[in-house]
């Protein structure tokens, strides 16, 4: 009885974790659910946890981020300084291109 599989077919989501509610009330464990929308509140009734991925991912893109505007400070202020028609060095507003995409490429490496 461990390796049983329950298939069923529910055509409204309320039934759905209704149906789902009921059996892990009873001490069925449900481990997926697929439907074709997402079904707000099911993970509550099943009983799943909350993902830690949101938080880690953030901190990865912040490390990201951090990283990209370091270097580019590093490399624009610092090590090669260059007078281009007359701008400066330090120009956050050109830096905003290169730190987005190294926050989403750090974010989603990490």
């Amino acid at each position: 009885m461990a390796n049983s599989v329950i298939y069923a077919m529910y055509d409204d989501d309320q039934t759905l974790i209704s149906a789902a509610k009921e059996l892990v009330a009873k001490g069925i464990k449900v481990t997926e659910c697929y439907s074709p929308f997402p079904i707000h509140g099911i993970d509550d009734k099943l009983g799943i946890k909350r993902s830690r991925l949101p938080i880690a991912a953030f901190f990865f893109g912040l490390c990201g981020f951090s990283f990209a505007v370091w270097m580019q400070t590093y490399m624009l202020a610092f090590d090669w300084p260059m007078n281009i028609g007359g701008k400066p060095n330090f120009a956050l507003p050109s830096f905003v291109p290169v730190s987005f995409e190294l926050t989403v490429l750090i974010a989603s490496l990490g």
